[in-house]
Formats: structure tokens, C-alpha cells, sequence
């Protein structure tokens, strides 16, 4: 049955916390964009509501513009009106949050602004809105015969560049790491009005604006990542050439001693650029497994968690690099440095090339191919099997990310891999577990907590069990370097001005707390 909407009976309105000046902001989104894009009941708002865990906050309405001019007229009316609302691009942050804003909220969804509007294959860059997604980039720029690709990341094919460039995220290869290789981005105010971090606020800019990050004076661009402060309606994403050759290595460990005691000529490796950064991947047993099947309930009803000894002799951790390659006479020689690099550091190594592996030079993850593969994943404790249309919000998987920072050495990763293991196991989940070295001085770890909600009870052992782990990784000094929604509230406060200052400018751009308030606003 469809809920009264919330202008024609107030006393629904106020029941669920809306603004008193609720009537006058819906009735002027409605004049700004059209009564059309204005969603304010049915089932769309209660699937925004839905994340991969247990979330309160209430979306009052959900806005769909498809310009810019219609995003600066919604922060406008928002702001006026003080009435709090939440950008979201394409609503696939698993894991970490979903569609749900920080607070209640209306939502502003920004996936119908889709364009991608400028391209050059020489200059090897692409411009983009915040609906554009990643299957559509790779679709295009195959069109197109390109010979670049994007990186891509390991999540829904369908999740928005912007939104993983807003959140730092990061993806898969040397350009995975997004500020580094992004620029010019045009952003709307909290009082609709609209700035560029580049050279497009000149005149005479345009041309520069898409090859060069600096304009003049002090860079804007930090303060858009992972912030409530602005929304980007444009960015310029540059891509990378493909390989003439592409080689990948592969290596086990016995154990996770031996995984960290490797972290030393890895780094190496990578310092000196050998192994390009951000292209050596280490996971466990459990992630990897999760890839490809699911908790084995046929065999173990009671749900209790597996551990390493129940898959031997499969090894309990794994490493993958990809080698980007002038030439199949560079990669060659390359195969053999490695080779006596690291052969006695690993419990086995392997390489796999275009020559003896057609799949490596057709379309895949390291040359820009989004894939499903690890949505498959957060299906690993349900009882059923994937649907051929994966939505874990929609199915009630249970995920929930932690993304942390560790030095890259030995004893940091033996700390991080045995505390983790220790706790998650105790609470009764497999610890699923990634690190991904974005550079020869510090890795980002990944956390994944996977379980079942329509088990009594797992919601809460899943917060706890997250809390738990993310108070040890941050009293050990493994400090997040992105937050999800549980975690939004959690950091340690900060011993310096960095909180005042921050809060300083957004009481400048957003004296209403309009924009997604609570969103990465540190202690």
C-alpha cells in the first residue's frame, strides 16, 4: 500500500521528523525540477533506507536532477529552507553505507546526469558526471577502439567514478590511486554556487583545465574528497595506456608469518618501481574463497566459523601483481629479476602472460574490464545462491568494510593479520581479509565482516564484532583512511587545529548544515 505523502498530511510529516518548513521546500523542488523528480514515498524511499547492515536514519524524499543547474537549485532551496540533504551517485557504496545519508535526510540522487562529456585520446583523458559509471567508461572508450583504459575497481561495474573518486576511493593498477590522476573538478556550494578546482575559473582556462591539477594559489581539490563541504557535478578522470604486454605474478604462503616476513623485498620491489605501486594485491585464503563459493552449510549447519586448517592443503595466503610491460622481451627479463627476488621469500611462485594465457589479453580487471566477481562475495554465509542480478542491499547481505592504513613492514602486517584474525574469529565470522600496497611506504588493509541478516541476531554480533576491530586497529595506530557509516563517529579526536580549521570552513560554505551533515566531520 502506498504511504500518504507527507505535503498533503502533516501530522505523517511531523511523526517522522520532517522540518516545519517541509511543504515549502517540496513545493519549490517541485517548481526547480519538475514534480517527476521529486520521489517522496513507494518503495524506492524504503530501498534508499537499505544498507548492508543495520541503519535508523530516515530519507524524507529523494531528488533527481539531472543537471547541474538542478543541483545548484536543490542546494539552494535546501539551504534556505535548512533542510538537510545528502548527495549519493549511484548508491553502490556496499559495505560501508549504500544510499543511507549520515542523518536524516533528503536524498539527492545524482544518477541521471550520465554524460560523458569530453574525451581525448592523445591528451588520455576523460570527463565525466557523477552517474557515469564504470561499465559505461569501458563501454565507451571499447567503442571508440581506444587504446586507453581506467582503472577500475573490484565493486559493482556499475558504481560511479565520481563517487569513488569522492570518497578516495581507489582502483586497480598504477592509476588506482584517484587524486593522483584526476583534475579540474566543477563543484556546487552548499549555496548552489558552483566552483572549479583548476583552470576552468579562467577565461582563457579551458584548455589547460583537463591536463594539469594546480591553478594558482592553494588547492581546492582536498577538501571535496570525503567531504560534506560540495558536490561534484563534473571531474576529469586521466587514463592509462594499455600494456603492449601484460604478465602476472602469483605466489602463496605457507603461512602468515612467511606473508609478512616477504614484506621487506616486496617493498622493496615496489620502491624501485620493479613491481609498479598499487599493483600487488595480498589476500587470504578466506577472500579468495569467497570469490568463488559460498559457507559450505551443507557440511557445517552450525554456522561456526571455518578456519584455515578446514581448507588444507590450500596455502592461507596469496599475493598477485600486475606487470605492465614496452615489450614481450622487457617482460621477460623482468620475469627473471623476480624470480631471483623473491623465490625464497614465497612458499610458491608463478607467472602467467599473454603468450600462455589468451584471457590476459582479451578484457580483464588489470586492463580495465569491471567485473562481479567479488559482489559474488557478500553472498558467502547465505543459504541460497546468488540471483543472476546481484544487490546485496536488496538480498539482506550482511557487509561490513573497514578500510585502514598500516606501514609497510614486517612487523605492522604481523600485527594487523594476527589481531584481526583473532578477534573476527571470536565473534564467530571468517575474517576476510585484503592488503593492497598503494606504495613502497604504506598499505591499505581491508576488512570485510560477511554474514547472513536474515539470522537472528548476526546484525548485532556483525556491529560488534566491527567495533571491536576497529577500536584495536585504531588503538594500535592503523588509522582509517576511509569511513563507512558506523565508523563515521569513531575516529580519535585530533590533537591539532585540523578539526577547528575544518569546522571553521564549513560554517563558512554551510552556516545551515545543510549539506550531508555529520558526513567526515572529525572530533
Amino acid at each position: 500500500m502506498r504511504k500518504k505523502e507527507w505535503d498533503v498530511v502533516d501530522s505523517s510529516s511531523m511523526a517522522r521528523g520532517v522540518p516545519s518548513q517541509w511543504k515549502e521546500a517540496l513545493s519549490a523542488w517541485r517548481d526547480a525540477l519538475g514534480a517527476e523528480k521529486v520521489q517522496v514515498d513507494g518503495e524506492g524511499i524504503e530501498a534508499a533506507q537499505v544498507a548492508t547492515f543495520p541503519t535508523t536514519q530516515q530519507i524524507w524524499a529523494v531528488l533527481f536532477p539531472s543537471s547541474r543547474e538542478e543541483v545548484q537549485a536543490c542546494m539552494q532551496i535546501a539551504s534556505r529552507f535548512q533542510i538537510p540533504i545528502y548527495p549519493t551517485s549511484c548508491g553502490k557504496n556496499w559495505g560501508l553505507g549504500s544510499r543511507v545519508p549520515t542523518e536524516d535526510a533528503v536524498l539527492m540522487d545524482l544518477s541521471r546526469m550520465d554524460r560523458i562529456l569530453d574525451f581525448d585520446e592523445d591528451m588520455a583523458y576523460v570527463t565525466v558526471e557523477p552517474g557515469v559509471t564504470f561499465q559505461q567508461v569501458f563501454t565507451f572508450l571499447k567503442e571508440q577502439g581506444s587504446s586507453l583504459m581506467l582503472s577500475v575497481i573490484g565493486g559493482s561495474p556499475y558504481a560511479s567514478v565520481i563517487g569513488n573518486c569522492a570518497e578516495r576511493g581507489d582502483g586497480v593498477g598504477p592509476y588506482g590511486e584517484r587524486p593522483d590522476h584526476l583534475c579540474d573538478m566543477e563543484v556546487v556550494l552548499p549555496d548552489g554556487e558552483v566552483l572549479y578546482t583548476g583552470f576552468s575559473r579562467y577565461a582563457t582556462g579551458g584548455a589547460l583545465a583537463p591536463l594539469s591539477r594546480w591553478a594558482p594559489g592553494p588547492g581546492l581539490s582536498e577538501l571535496f574528497f570525503q567531504s560534506s563541504l560540495g558536490v561534484i557535478t563534473r571531474l576529469t578522470i586521466w587514463l592509462m595506456p594499455k600494456p603492449a604486454y601484460l604478465q602476472v605474478v602469483w605466489a602463496t604462503f605457507r603461512d602468515a608469518e612467511q606473508l609478512a616476513q616477504s614484506a621487506s623485498v616486496f617493498r622493496k620491489l615496489t620502491l624501485q618501481g620493479t613491481i609498479p605501486r598499487n599493483t600487488l594485491a595480498l589476500w587470504n585464503l578466506y577472500k579468495v574463497l569467497a570469490r568463488k563459493q559460498q559457507y559450505p552449510w551443507d557440511t557445517h549447519a552450525d554456522g561456526k566459523p571455518l578456519l584455515m586448517s578446514d581448507f588444507a592443503p590450500l596455502e592461507p595466503w596469496y599475493a598477485c601483481a600486475a606487470l605492465y610491460h614496452p615489450s614481450r622481451e622487457h617482460a621477460r627479463v623482468e620475469k627473471r629479476y623476480l624470480l631471483d627476488h623473491l623465490e625464497h621469500h614465497v612458499h610458491d611462485l608463478m607467472f602467467f602472460d599473454q603468450d600462455g594465457h589468451a584471457e590476459l589479453s582479451s578484457d580483464n580487471l588489470f586492463l580495465g574490464a569491471p567485473t562481479q566477481e567479488n559482489i559474488f562475495s557478500t553472498y558467502w554465509r547465505k543459504s541460497s545462491g546468488p540471483p543472476e542480478q546481484m544487490d546485496p542491499d536488496r538480498d539482506r547481505c550482511g557487509v561490513l568494510w573497514m578500510c585502514h592504513v598500516i606501514p609497510f613492514h614486517t612487523q605492522a602486517m604481523s600485527q594487523f593479520v594476527q589481531m584481526t584474525e583473532q578477534i573476527v574469529l571470536e565473534h564467530g565470522l571468517e575474517p576476510n581479509l585484503g592488503i593492497a600496497c598503494m606504495s613502497p611506504r604504506a598499505a591499505r588493509v581491508f576488512v570485510a565482516l560477511m554474514y547472513d541478516r536474515e539470522q537472528d541476531g548476526a546484525d548485532e554480533r556483525a556491529i560488534r564484532c566491527h567495533d571491536a576491530v576497529f577500536a584495536a586497529l585504531c588503538d594500535a595506530g592503523f588509522l582509517p583512511y576511509r569511513l563507512g557509516l558506523p565508523s563515521m563517529l569513531s575516529m580519535p579526536p585530533a590533537t591539532d587545529a585540523s578539526s577547528r580549521f575544518l569546522a571553521k570552513v564549513k560554517e563558512l560554505l554551510d552556516p545551515a548544515r545543510s549539506l550531508a551533515p555529520g558526513r567526515y566531520e572529525m572530533p
